[in-house]
């Protein structure tokens, strides 16, 4: 895997995905709000940015060379969004969303024991460890799996309709967000996403923070 953390200016035109896109309401203001959001966050901060719309902008220059290979770009919602479809506008990339969802501990929601990866096949990734030390049982494991399972459909039909995601087996892949935290939300998409069988996987954000290490 390739990590680039944040030139050739956008081209003209976009995918017929990225037209699809374009039309669905929700994800447009998905886009919208999330610059607006980004311009508040940068306001006032000694940051290269003006908001998400010119850092997506900014990383698809440095993503120019991916271009011929025809990439997938996911977005994780909702920050990630402006800035990948900055990059997918870019690069003349499909562009789909990459909704994960956090499973948490019992009684300790906000503790991380793993997580359903959105997509074509969506995907169970766990700490196991945690899992063991925790003693934490499969049927709440299913439970929660099902339980999240459902609001990821029910967010990627409010934000896409009834366009399924897009089949990544064989494709380059570049996983687009605004920045990364903790990074164990990213891992775990990463982690789903190699499962499905990934030509290539890239991930981008706008962080100065990066390494490169082999696919």
């Amino acid at each position: 895997m390739v990590e680039i953390s944040l030139r050739d200016r956008p081209r003209q035109g976009a995918s017929d995905s990225l037209i699809d896109t374009l039309r669905q309401p929700l994800v447009c203001g998905l886009v919208r709000q999330g610059v607006k959001q980004g311009a508040q966050a940068m306001s006032g901060a000694s940051n290269r940015f003006e908001n998400r719309k010119d850092a997506g902008i900014q990383l698809a220059e440095r993503l120019a060379g991916f271009a011929a290979a025809h990439p997938l770009i996911l977005a994780l919602p909702r920050g990630g969004v402006p800035v990948a479809f900055a990059v997918a506008k870019a690069l003349d990339a499909q562009l789909d969303l990459l909704i994960v969802r956090k499973i948490g501990a019992p009684g300790h929601e906000e503790f991380g024991i793993g997580a359903v990866v959105d997509g074509a096949s969506p995907q169970l990734v766990l700490n196991e460890d945690i899992v063991r030390q925790l003693a934490v049982s499969q049927e709440y494991i299913r439970a929660e799996t099902h339980r999240q399972l459902a609001e990821i459909e029910r967010r990627r039909k409010a934000y896409c309709g009834d366009r399924p995601p897009i089949e990544i087996e064989g494709r380059l892949v570049i996983v687009v967000d605004d920045g990364i935290a903790t990074g164990g939300t990213m891992k775990a998409a990463l982690r789903g996403i190699r499962r499905n069988g990934p030509a290539r996987l890239v991930l981008a954000s706008r962080s100065h923070r990066h390494r490169r290490s082999a696919s």
